[in-house]
């Protein structure tokens, strides 16, 4: 049976931008019932990074519009917005905030316009979103219930992704018509009050959850081979996993087919696959490049689903049962990332077959043991690799 869950372009008409015009020969009027707010730092960047945490403020309150004063050097071309919105949208580690406003946007422009008696920019910004602020009071409400309810107080971070994704497989049903003019259908609320959502709302709910609960969770959105979809990674130690909790559902959590795989396995147990894309605006600072490698380095996901048990033995990171170049890439790759300050991207399986020198840490040395053994194995050696390593 062939899954069909849909992620709609969340952002379909989303941006209308207007290239900043020379100034104007007159001021620019500021309307009197729109939150003003002007920005006080005096150089370009920090006047970006203060207009960014206003604008983040202000989504998170659900703000229909907003209008922000700035310096003219901050903002002289359309990039410079764009980076007031990136700087909005950053994961910050609070659930209603990152990814929890971004694909809880249902639609917005703005327009920026130069004060040259003022020396000001004034940007005006509108938004439509998938909930209102009134929504995402109950939301939070609820939420404190629920919490109370899983009891997710003194236990494992992965006793937390199990009972949250529990709850909400066992609690949120996919409609059997998608209306796509039912916005809350998209949105956390849809998912957790009314019980009924798409995808979208199943992937915001969960990383509301799960970041209200302390730990790094992402959205992902992409295709399967039938339409757009949307699922979630989650950080365990030094790797992410995936979740699907919209494939999921309905499902005893004994059987999950989509609970913290990896990239190898995440469709094992599907007739679909998964493909993370951009669909359509690819150049809104809205969409994060999540096809792109830069979101991987950053968020490395895990190459086999998530396991108690060390699965991997000495040098086989791959799990395939042999010791080759294919094991020392990873190993290479892991190395590189560490060393500019980012994650391993290696589960825990895979950092004990890492260490190949036992020196607790992932090296180039672990690498040149394992093409040394390689090479070895070439020529026909035939001694187990822990015992190879003994001769070196």
């Amino acid at each position: 049976m062939k899954f069909r869950k849909l992620f709609t372009a969340v952002l379909l008409s989303l941006t209308v931008l207007i290239p900043l015009p020379a100034e104007n020969a007159a001021a620019f009027s500021v309307s009197d019932d729109i939150s003003f707010n002007e920005i006080m730092a005096a150089d370009t960047d920090s006047a970006k990074r203060e207009a960014g945490d206003i604008l983040r403020q202000k989504m998170a309150e659900r703000a229909d519009e907003l209008e922000l004063e700035i310096i003219p050097d901050a903002v002289k071309e359309k990039k410079d917005v764009n980076d007031i919105i990136n700087f909005a949208l950053e994961e910050t580690g609070i659930g209603t905030e990152g990814d929890y406003i971004r694909w809880s946007l249902s639609s917005y422009q703005y327009e920026a316009k130069t004060d040259r008696y003022r020396r000001k920019v004034i940007i005006h910004f509108s938004f439509t979103y998938n909930s209102s602020a009134e929504q995402e009071q109950i939301v939070t409400e609820k939420l404190s219930e629920v919490y109370a309810q899983l009891d997710l107080n003194n236990i494992s971070d992965l006793d937390k992704i199990s009972r949250i994704y529990e709850y909400i497989t066992s609690n949120v049903r996919y409609p059997d018509v998608p209306d796509e003019n039912n916005r809350t259908l998209f949105s956390a609320y849809g998912a957790l009050i009314n019980r009924e959502a798409v995808c979208q709302g199943y992937a915001l709910l969960l990383y509301r959850m799960l970041t209200d609960c302390g730990l790094q969770c992402r959205v992902v959105p992409g295709n399967t081979d039938l339409e757009n979809h949307a699922w979630n990674i989650v950080r365990i130690g030094e790797t992410f996993y995936y979740l699907d909790p919209t494939w999921d559902t309905g499902r005893n959590k004994s059987n999950y087919l989509f609970y913290l795989r990896g990239t190898s396995d995440f469709d094992s147990y599907s007739q679909q696959n998964h493909y993370t894309s951009l669909w359509e605006h690819e150049e809104s600072p809205v969409y994060y490049p999540f096809d792109s490698g830069e979101f991987y380095i950053d968020n490395p996901v895990s190459l086999t689903a998530y396991s108690r048990r060390k699965i991997f033995r000495l040098g086989d990171l791959n799990a395939d049962g042999k010791i080759d170049s294919s094991d020392a890439t990873i190993v290479l790759s892991s190395y590189a990332s560490v060393s500019v300050g980012k994650l391993s991207g290696l589960n825990e399986g895979q950092l004990f077959a890492a260490d190949t020198d036992g020196d607790g840490a992932v090296s180039s040395a672990d690498a040149t043991n394992i093409l040394s053994y390689y090479s070895y194995q070439s020529t026909g050696g035939n001694k187990a690799f822990d015992q190879y390593l003994k001769t070196r």
